[in-house]
């Protein structure tokens, strides 16, 4: 806003003079200048002299009407506030941290569980079927039935697969005229 538009309410008229002073409790007296930076003073003066109030000494002497406001430090308690709410914040996200880290670790034992496990199985098959494939062994041997631990074994179960045709390559058309130059089908 410009100097034009503006408007002064004065809330005491005819004052002559105001002083302000700061009490100082290191040196138990009041200073007209507060220089301490880091702490607020704990008790204001001010001093307002009005020229036109009645007085009984006389039209001369000017009646001074004296205010001291109380100041409110900041005190330990609301500062001890913010510290509390910092260190619960603090808390709750370290909480939060060793939370998600003991997810991840139960998480990472479960998959090596299972990939154990998976590794268990694997080596047994394996062994049935090196077992199995041995050329003494025959298919009523002790050896195709393995007990390795308390949960870990394998039973072999051999079949012999020498009766059996490769359907992909018997039906072929030179594959079935081939066959009934051996084995003529009987027309009905």
């Amino acid at each position: 806003m410009g100097e034009g538009h503006e408007t002064w309410v004065p809330l005491i008229k005819n004052v002559s003079s105001l002083q302000i002073s700061y009490f100082n409790p290191n040196l138990n007296t009041w200073i007209d200048r507060w220089s301490n930076t880091s702490q607020m003073p704990w008790l204001v003066k001010v001093t307002v002299g009005r020229s036109d109030s009645p007085s009984a000494l006389g039209s001369d002497y000017s009646v001074e009407a004296d205010a001291v406001l109380r100041m409110k430090a900041p005190n330990s308690k609301l500062r001890g506030g913010a510290a509390l709410m910092l260190a619960l914040w603090a808390l709750f996200l370290l909480s939060a941290m060793v939370i998600s880290w003991a997810l991840d670790i139960n998480s990472r034992l479960a998959v090596s569980g299972n990939a154990s496990r998976v590794l268990d199985a694997e080596a047994m098959a394996s062994s049935g079927a090196d077992v199995a494939l041995h050329p003494l062994i025959k298919p009523d041997s002790a050896n195709l039935h393995g007990q390795m631990g308390k949960h870990e074994g394998y039973d072999v179960k051999m079949i012999g697969e020498c009766g059996r045709l490769n359907l992909n390559f018997s039906c072929s058309k030179a594959r079935i005229h081939e066959a009934g130059n051996f084995a003529p089908l009987s027309q009905p």
